[in-house]
């Protein structure tokens, strides 16, 4: 037998303060307050809730907790229902209609036999689908995170399904019975759904796919380097972990025409050398120069810079003018901001006239940010390393 459930998003409208920082809400009403009406469930079934999710971060539901002087105790970003309230402490303490779009999910359950009550919630025969079922273990094997997803079809004739974004983003479980116990098999979060006029498909996707998202990495602005091209404010500026090669680097003074001394009655003379960006860290530039009869000597401070015209770093003659690749010398390197500058004569072309050229096209090859001393970055460094620097978890 097979019990999936589907969460149904409703925004968090009525809520009271129960022990603060604690909010509460009702999902579904009962004849307590009434007692003319006697005990039971007011106007419909009971409601199971599945999640909460406020400003976009899905709450931990506390399930072993289970009388409403406990819940007082609720860790923060979590929740848990008892009885027909659920009860929340949100990050802050502060009214839950004051953050943007609080939602909480109620499960709908649907199986593959006959009809069942489980845990509280009632599941509907008409599911038509069966899941890969598996006593074995992952292969815990070295490369990147394969993610499962799947389709799970749901009978639609009434129309339930219809109103989608209602389902976008939420939980959809499944449960199995294995040899007379009901055990969970898999957690997906729906991520789209396609109407049919009997039948909805929720088209769902591993939450861990969530893991590979981008880390929020700081941006290029005017603020911090006023003479960077305008087009580049606004930029992610790329982190670096361990030995890499062929990075771009990003010149963050291409504007910036003249040097900062004076120069009496003339104009002052132009900036000797340009800076560039490689990574949040430097801790050594080297490169291999393979080119012919180089034999992939190493060379120690050299970036690679791609030439149009102009001398050539190690000053050999300078064949047909055309696009060329050279191992350059920086001038000056800032290990802690990940920085160097190099000679303008080895990066631009020559300079006539009042108009500015372009810098050419710079790659770094090196080592970048390692543990303080190091000079290699482990996985466990770089993780330790994003959680300390991207969340504030010091490891």
């Amino acid at each position: 037998m097979i019990l999936a459930e589907i969460e149904k998003s409703f925004i968090i409208t009525a809520a009271s303060c129960w022990r603060t920082p604690v909010w509460r809400f009702a999902v579904y009403e009962t004849g307590a307050f009434f007692p003319w009406f006697g005990s039971g469930v007011l106007g419909g079934n009971i409601r199971k809730t599945g999640g909460v999710i406020i400003n976009n971060i899905s709450y931990t539901n506390r399930t072993s907790i289970t009388s409403p002087e406990a819940a007082a105790a609720l860790p923060q970003n979590s929740f848990c229902q008892i009885d027909n309230m659920v009860y929340v402490h949100n990050a802050g303490g502060l009214p839950l209609w004051l953050y943007y779009l609080p939602k909480y999910g109620v499960i709908t359950g649907f199986t593959d036999g006959a009809p069942r009550v489980w845990n509280g919630v009632l599941y509907r025969s008409g599911l038509d689908w069966m899941p890969d079922i598996s006593d074995k273990a992952d292969s815990l094997e070295y490369g990147a995170m394969a993610f499962r997803s799947d389709t799970v079809e749901l009978p639609n004739a009434s129309g339930v399904y219809d109103d989608t974004v209602d389902y976008f983003g939420n939980n959809l479980r499944v449960r199995a019975e294995i040899r007379g116990e009901i055990r969970d098999l898999y957690e997906y979060y729906i991520r789209n759904v396609k109407v049919r006029a009997e039948k909805t498909s929720f088209i769902c996707g591993d939450r861990r796919e969530k893991l590979s998202q981008k880390i929020p990495g700081a941006r290029f602005t005017r603020e911090e380097y006023p003479r960077i091209k305008k087009e580049l404010a606004g930029e992610l500026k790329q982190d670096v972990y361990g030995a890499c090669e062929w990075i771009k680097c990003v010149c963050t003074d291409e504007m910036d025409v003249y040097a900062e001394e004076e120069a009496g009655d003339g104009d002052p003379p132009l900036k000797e050398y340009r800076s560039f960006y490689a990574a949040r860290k430097i801790t050594a530039l080297r490169l291999s120069d393979d080119r012919p009869n180089h034999n992939g000597e190493m060379k120690e401070s050299h970036v690679w810079i791609k030439q149009t015209q102009g001398p050539a770093a190690d000053d050999e003659a300078r064949p047909e003018p055309g696009e060329r690749w050279t191992p350059c010398p920086v001038r000056s390197i800032d290990h802690e901001k990940g920085e160097f500058t190099v000679d303008i004569k080895y990066c631009m072309p020559p300079w006539t006239g009042h108009d500015v050229p372009e810098v050419w096209e710079v790659r770094a090859c090196g080592v970048f940010w390692t543990p303080e001393g190091g000079t290699e970055a482990r996985p466990l460094d770089i993780i330790k390393e994003l959680l300390g620097h991207y969340c504030g978890i010091i490891l």
